[in-house]
């Protein structure tokens, strides 16, 4: 049995818990370049109207707040959604909606302008991502008025939706697992370490990516989620399960296809067409990149399907974070399934038994 002494100091040449911690919340100021290839500032052609973030806080209508990066977004003019944050991430969110806006099948806000400013004392970066304001309602605050068929609709329409992000090709030849244009991800992002140069990725192989998940879950464990000595024998199980068994899929799991890792029901919105149904458009987008086929359904099964479980809990000063009606989440993610095409349901579940052993997140 091995000790979390043992494991911290495998992983971060410590077992000092507060030397442990200092690093984790140490953060660096990273070149843009770093972060993504598209060169900013950026503005749309044409446009001459975007607010700055000084215009924003005065003016705007605040919409919400994103907790897992910090970001505000406000309405600005009834035209533009307007994000703002301390992280370098939205950099990449940016350079994200850019690329996808090239894919005529996919429905995402479109991009005005993106840019960097320092804070008005000169201490931190402020990003800012000035995209199209997309109105309607999100799907948080329609599931419950709909019945069975508009939610097995609903549900369909976003798995067209990733139909379509996962039938973009790489365009090389030679494939990886990593951001748009070669990019890794933030290294503030949930299931990979980040590397010396800042960022977590990419990945030449199936192998390497697993490896590097599995190294991230293990770092967790140490981190101290687990209030013990010794790591539990079901622990040490779980990472091995993670170690041997999704690193052994076919070559068809295996296959790098675009995947959104973000999915939640406030980043859904649907809007009428003139069809007399409605269109899905996905608005947030920090988090995408080319992985394993059978990723996305981790997300699926493990963030936007878990939301419409029948769950009876809030966060105190918030909305209650699951709605639903029992049997909606096998509903929700039958339907979405049928418009993404098959995904290997066996490693979605090895996965979902780690993550709920392992303290793993995606985002």
């Amino acid at each position: 049995m091995r000790t979390r002494a043992a494991l911290l100091e495998k992983h971060f040449g410590t077992s000092d818990l507060e030397e442990v911690r200092a690093l984790g919340w140490a953060r660096k100021d990273y070149p843009a370049e770093d972060f993504v290839s598209v060169k900013f500032p950026y503005t749309a052609p044409g446009v001459t109207d975007i607010p700055t973030i000084k215009e924003t806080l005065s003016h705007g209508v605040y919409l919400t707040r994103e907790y897992a990066r910090n970001a505000y977004v406000f309405k600005v003019l009834d035209k533009y959604a307007v994000k703002i944050s301390q992280h370098e991430v939205l950099l990449q969110e940016a350079e994200d909606l850019l690329f996808l806006e090239k894919i005529p099948q996919l429905n995402t806000p479109k991009v005005f302008s993106a840019f960097v400013e320092q804070e008005p004392d000169g201490s931190r970066k402020r990003y800012c991502l000035v995209m199209e304001y997309i109105p309607g309602p999100n799907f948080r605050e329609i599931w419950g008025e709909l019945d069975e068929t508009g939610k097995v609709l609903l549900g369909t329409r976003i798995g067209e939706q990733l139909k379509g992000l996962r039938s973009v090709s790489q365009e090389t030849d030679s494939p990886f697992y990593g951001r748009v244009n070669g990019k890794g991800w933030s290294p503030w992002i949930g299931f990979l370490p980040q590397n010396q140069g800042g960022l977590a990725g990419p990945y030449s192989t199936h192998k390497e990516l697993m490896a590097n998940v599995a190294e991230k879950a293990e770092r967790n464990v140490a981190y101290g989620y687990h209030n013990c000595t010794v790591i539990p024998q079901s622990t040490e199980d779980a990472l091995a399960n993670l170690t041997n068994g999704c690193r052994n899929c076919s070559l068809e799991d295996q296959r790098p296809v675009l995947t959104h890792l973000q999915l939640e029901p406030q980043h859904i919105i649907l809007r009428p067409n003139d069809k007399g149904d409605y269109d899905i458009f996905i608005i947030d987008w920090e988090y995408m990149g080319w992985l394993p086929a059978w990723i996305q359904g981790v997300v699926l099964e493990h963030h936007l399907t878990w939301y419409v479980g029948d769950r009876l809990v809030d966060f105190p000063g918030q909305i209650a974070v699951y709605f639903g009606d029992p049997g909606d989440e096998d509903l929700l993610l039958d339907s979405i399934l049928k418009g993404t095409g098959p995904i290997n349901r066996e490693l979605v579940g090895i996965m979902g038994k780690c993550m709920k052993e392992i303290p793993l997140d995606f985002i």
